[in-house]
């Protein structure tokens, strides 16, 4: 939303620096998922509210796993 803080930033310099892990909302369940690249990121399809964010069908690590 307009109103809210902008991430991208962060997000940018996270993926560069860190292992960097994402919300996936898959119904009332969330999971922290890892997060590859930048290229990752952008190539995520965008949720009914315009956050990015991996498929339903998207198996990635978890980050109460790793």
């Amino acid at each position: 939303m307009s109103d809210e803080i902008q991430t991208v930033a962060i997000l940018q310099h996270l993926i560069k620096t860190k292992e960097c892990f994402i919300p996936q909302y898959i119904g009332p369940k969330m999971k922290m998922v890892k997060l590859n690249s930048w290229q990752d990121y952008t190539d995520l399809p965008e949720t009914k509210w315009k956050i990015k964010q991996p498929a339903d069908d998207d198996v990635r690590p978890d980050a109460l796993d790793t």
